[in-house]
């Protein structure tokens, strides 16, 4: 009488293994591919919902810095009524609620799913918007700094910069003696201000180093700044009537530059776009579309698809509108 096994025999545990291992070597990729363009879709769409309440806003697009409440308030705080979120926008109309107080939830819209280190204590966000030239201390003159003053000055300043031939979100309220005040330029940015096409314009990105959804200025924007590629000619620029000489462009100025590390935006060089997705970023331009730029893109394009007019804008080298 022949003795039936009860067990698998070494060899054959091991072939076992081996078909197990190769099937995950096969499986788990297309797994994780699978996940990464879900996430990449939700965060797209996410883009999308916030270019259309860009352009029910009031008839005009929001101001880079506003005044709602008596508080601060940035793009994504004006854009909270046309976003379902009227609770939250009423906290911030309310002069009592304080800004601490307003500015306290997680937003889920705030918050592409790609990104890494998601804490739901904080207002988290993972996008910025489109505040145009970002002009730097180190720029030729007569560029200066990125430092908001209470009143324009007879000099290129922060306000000559806030134009909108340079970025379709400006400021509408300024830092004054009594607080925050209505800007003296009051720019107003409607549709009809995309000069090169609504196509051509950049409203939102995402970005891995982007402050609280509330907080003005760098931490919330993406800017360009006055550099170029090697050997591409300059133009006279059209508000400075000059021929100046761009600087280099710093390798953390362009989309993902040093999106490992760079957490926190603390210079106009840092307001750049970047993303967990491989090879670039989601953009979203005035025609609601959202497209995908390579992280390699050639600066000159890059700079032109922020400027809503690049003829009259202050990037180096204007009349390029692919």
């Amino acid at each position: 009488m022949t003795r039936s096994r009860k067990a698998f025999t070494l060899v054959e545990l091991l072939v076992v293994i081996a078909i197990i291992g190769i099937i995950m070597a096969i499986v788990l990729p297309a797994v994780l591919a699978t996940r990464r363009i879900a996430q990449r879709a939700t965060c797209a769409q996410k883009l999308t919902q916030l270019a259309l309440a860009t352009h029910l806003h009031k008839g005009h697009l929001p101001g880079a810095i506003d005044v709602v409440g008596g508080k601060r308030a940035s793009v994504f705080v004006q854009l909270l009524p046309y976003l379902a979120e009227q609770q939250l926008s009423d906290n911030w109309n309310d002069p009592s609620v304080s800004e601490a107080a307003a500015a306290k939830p997680y937003r889920p819209l705030s918050w592409c799913d790609a990104s890494p280190d998601l804490d739901k204590s904080v207002a988290s966000n993972s996008y910025i918007s489109n505040q145009g030239f970002g002009p730097r201390g180190t720029d030729p003159s007569p560029f200066g700094p990125a430092v908001m003053p209470t009143a324009p000055t007879s000099n290129y300043d922060y306000f000559d910069a806030g134009r909108k031939a340079n970025g379709p979100f400006v400021d509408r309220f300024t830092a004054g003696t009594n607080g925050w005040q209505i800007a003296p330029h009051l720019i107003t940015f409607r549709s009809t201000d995309f000069k090169d096409g609504m196509s051509n314009t950049i409203l939102f990105s995402e970005s891995l180093a982007a402050g609280r959804w509330y907080e003005t200025g760098l931490p919330t924007a993406m800017v360009y700044l006055y550099a170029s590629e090697p050997g591409v000619p300059v133009n006279v620029g059209y508000k400075t009537g000059l021929l100046l000489t761009p600087s280099a462009v710093p390798a953390v100025a362009r989309i993902n530059g040093n999106k490992w590390t760079l957490r926190t935006v603390t210079a106009p060089e840092h307001a750049r776009p970047s993303s967990a997705h491989p090879g670039g970023v989601n953009v979203v331009y005035a025609d609601d579309n959202v497209q995908f730029m390579n992280e390699i893109i050639d600066y000159h394009v890059y700079q032109s698809k922020m400027a809503p007019h690049d003829l009259h804008s202050d990037i180096p080298f204007r009349r390029y509108v692919p």
